[in-house]
């Protein structure tokens, strides 16, 4: 892998060789990396058609378009060459989980939501995380930070693709760990059965005045001031033993296990993010002071 590598620069240029004359122009370069991420990325050329899926499967063309459509991507028509064989695999795999495992359709469909939804937002994320790093590191302009991501892609995404699944892993394993340990006891004590299955802890603290705070930030500095407090907010849930739901700008909602834990989550955010009002990292008036519910 040769990533990092050097960013080519104007002088590189007048001294490399000419291009080929399918990829001279900035279409043809782009064409041929998206070429290449294909290869990467979805396994191949998409050479197959909704109706080829549904051929291949033995299954309706209603239930493949459902299921991309529930993936959260664009809806092709049916004799759209856009699929490849792993869009084949893929849809396939579903298929089977209902008709050999006894999935209702609605739990697939529950399913594959949740995976689109995730994998957009990760994608998304990974990819901007991306484009801040080669515009930091190299000093460029947004485009240009862009096409050089573009251009890495193919580089990263294994790796990418490696973490991903390791942290999902470890994250199916916590869930387990949790779920054994809160329905093993309610098992052995006689738990009532029309009560809630689980008890929680809820919690939601955002920043006190934020419009007010950051009224006078640019975009940059906007962005790294929510940075900087979901970062600080993340940590404090995660070290006090809950767990962040979501973020939402310049506010956090948490979940624990149990109301000592979730007094402590929030008592944490009180006094970490108290805390920071004298930092010089923020700026003037514009402290995560955070309240909570």
């Amino acid at each position: 892998m040769n990533y990092p590598r050097e960013v080519p620069t104007a002088s590189d240029a007048a001294t490399s060789p000419p291009p080929d004359d399918a990829t001279s122009s900035p279409a043809g370069a782009a064409a041929s990396t998206l070429a290449e991420l294909d290869d990467v990325l979805l396994g191949g050329p998409r050479t197959l058609t909704l109706r080829d899926l549904a051929s291949r499967i033995d299954a309706p063309l209603d239930f493949v378009r459902l299921y991309w459509q529930t993936l959260g991507l664009p809806h092709p028509e049916a004799d759209d060459v856009v699929f490849t064989e792993q869009d084949a695999d893929a849809v396939g795999r579903m298929s089977r989980m209902i008709r050999e495992r006894g999935f209702a359709l609605r739990t697939a469909s529950s399913l594959t939501r949740a995976l689109g939804h995730t994998a957009d937002r990760l994608a998304l994320w990974q990819v901007e995380a991306l484009v801040e790093d080669m515009a930091t590191r190299y000093g460029l302009d947004d485009t240009s930070a862009r096409l050089l991501v573009l251009d890495r892609l193919a580089d990263l995404a294994p790796l990418l693709e490696a973490q991903l699944v390791h942290a999902w892993r470890r994250q199916l394993a916590a869930i387990a760990g949790r779920l054994a340990a809160d329905y093993g006891e309610q098992r052995t004590s006689g738990a009532d059965r029309e009560g809630l299955p689980l008890a929680r802890a809820v919690g939601f603290a955002d920043m006190v005045s934020f419009t007010r705070r950051t009224a006078g930030l640019g975009s940059t500095d906007l962005s790294e001031f929510v940075q900087r407090f979901e970062y600080a907010a993340r940590n404090v849930v995660t070290n006090a033993g809950g767990r962040v739901v979501k973020t939402i700008g310049d506010a956090v909602l948490f979940v624990a296990d149990d109301v000592v834990t979730g007094a402590r989550v929030a008592l944490g955010l009180a006094r970490e993010l108290g805390g920071e009002r004298s930092s010089a990292s923020w700026p003037p008036g514009g402290s995560p002071r955070a309240r909570g519910a």
